[in-house]
């Protein structure tokens, strides 16, 4: 399964696909965080971002992450900021 970056049930792309194709073994690096998906929903956006160890943590805006704050989730990618710096993680290429 690919991920676009955003769960669509619609498509087939539920919480335990998403989840098992984000837990693929040596799929993704270990060791630093790396995003694995946006979900852009009326509540509210989230993000799955894995931090090594099989670990996947949801996060939203203002959530701490490594010690920065997501201040904002796009489609696709999430925005970081610790004091005056911010970076932007996207979606691993792939």
């Amino acid at each position: 399964m690919s991920l676009s970056g955003r769960a669509n049930p619609s498509k087939g792309h539920t919480r335990s696909k998403v989840s098992a194709a984000a837990t693929q073994p040596d799929a993704l690096p270990f060791g630093h965080a790396s995003l694995v998906g946006t979900v852009l929903t009326p509540r509210g956006p989230r993000a799955y971002v894995h931090l090594g160890q099989g670990r996947i943590h949801r996060v939203r805006p203002g959530d701490l992450l490594e010690g920065a704050t997501v201040s904002a989730i796009q489609n696709g990618a999430i925005i970081l900021s610790r004091g005056s710096d911010s970076r932007r993680m996207t979606l691993p290429s792939g």
